[in-house]
């Protein structure tokens, strides 16, 4: 849940902002950049307590994420 919690609120931002852009006459694609760079040094931030989050689950199952990674890249 935290995980979520993290970069939802950001999401949040980007969208408001975007909306708001939009309802005062700017494009939608040029109003969602305004949205993004609205949040970007937040979303950096929350993105890190995600990885730290992450880390922390697996050391508490004892998980190797450096060994184990191959089993997932696309």
């Amino acid at each position: 849940m935290l995980l979520t919690t993290e970069v939802a609120e950001e999401f949040r931002k980007i969208f408001k902002v975007t909306e708001m852009e939009i309802k005062n006459g700017v494009d939608e694609l040029q109003a969602l950049e305004i949205g993004k760079k609205a949040v970007r040094e937040d979303l950096g931030k929350e993105l890190a307590d995600c990885l730290a989050y992450l880390c922390k689950l697996a050391n508490y199952f004892n998980y190797d994420l450096e060994e184990n990674r191959g089993n997932y890249l696309f």
